[in-house]
């Protein structure tokens, strides 16, 4: 089982990266809310194989604990890794667990792909493996960003309308870059739909 591979940055799209180790190029996907630097620069990614009948496919994390945590919430029932990939790229994992601790299924239910049903299960399954201080720094607690969830709310209504997802990402991408202040959901899509007409 790969553990890591350290290698060089070939290219990189919305959902996956290509490293060059050793002259093997390996295609790794990833949270698409990661940065990995430049092309051609040296990187490395923990990895985590998942091996089906049909299918053989690797999963890349700039962090130790975020495999750790993605290994975890494949162990829920009705989870695989590509919802659990949704789920870590939604909000950073000091949010996630104290999602999961608290007992948000509002919060939880908001990431693409999660219903409540699934919420509910990721807290009765998960909570004991979460501990309290993993949401703790230093003496505060860690608060949940507003201008995350409602770049995800926003995501979620686009993509209802029919809208591309990668494009729907880019342009909320642009648009909560370009304002410092938290934009309300509805700010969102209104300013998104007319970037999206444009393309």
């Amino acid at each position: 089982m790969l553990e890591f591979l350290k290698g060089k940055l070939s290219y990189v799209e919305i959902d996956y990266i290509v490293i060059e180790v050793n002259g093997v190029g390996y295609k790794l996907f990833v949270p698409n809310n990661s940065s990995w630097g430049k092309i051609d620069s040296e990187i490395m990614v923990y990895t985590y194989m998942s091996v089906r009948e049909d299918d053989i496919s690797l999963y890349g994390f700039k962090e130790r604990k975020t495999l750790s945590f993605f290994k975890i919430l494949l162990q829920v029932s009705g989870i695989g890794p590509k919802v659990a990939l949704a789920i870590i790229a939604s909000f950073n994992l000091d949010i996630l667990h104290q999602a999961i601790i608290e007992e948000d299924v509002t919060l939880l239910s908001k990431i693409p792909g999660i219903g409540k049903k699934t919420a509910k299960r990721m807290i009765l399954e998960l909570k004991d493996k979460v501990s309290q201080e993993s949401v703790m720094a230093g003496n505060h607690e860690v608060m949940v960003d507003d201008k995350k969830i409602n770049s995800i709310e926003a995501q979620v209504a686009l993509e209802e309308l029919g809208y591309n997802a990668k494009e729907i990402r880019d342009v909320i991408l642009k648009i909560t870059d370009n304002n410092k202040n938290s934009l309300t959901v509805e700010e969102i899509i209104k300013q998104s739909l007319k970037m999206l007409a444009k393309i």
